[in-house]
């Protein structure tokens, strides 16, 4: 009877933990810029890594809105950074560096 209780409770404590789990962040980084969530994935935030006139921008999927991409763009100096404003829940996050006249230098999709 005493190993029933120690299990039953043992269940509780692991679902009350999970319940409370913070929502982890979502990260993506190419050469000269790192694009991350932040405020529980409902912003991202585009930080510029290098020091050089690169535009650089972060793009982000959030829950609800069908998969339409959004884009964040920091085209301030080195380590700056830009947030976007809050709104649904983010699941999809990818950085990029723009090249004038040539595809953008991006990272993959990252997802959670």
């Amino acid at each position: 009877m005493k190993i029933m209780k120690k299990v039953a409770l043992s269940g509780v404590a692991v679902m009350a933990l999970t319940a409370a789990a913070p929502a982890f962040a979502i990260s993506a980084s190419v050469d000269e810029v790192t694009a991350k969530t932040i405020d529980s994935r409902k912003r991202i935030a585009v930080v510029k890594t290098h020091d050089n006139d690169a535009k650089v921008k972060g793009q982000y999927k959030r829950s609800g809105e069908g998969g339409s991409v959004r884009t964040k763009w920091n085209k301030n100096g080195y380590a700056s950074t830009v947030k976007s404003g809050a709104g649904a829940r983010i699941y999809s996050v990818k950085a990029c560096e723009y090249k004038n006249n040539w595809p953008d230098d991006c990272s993959g999709w990252v997802s959670r």
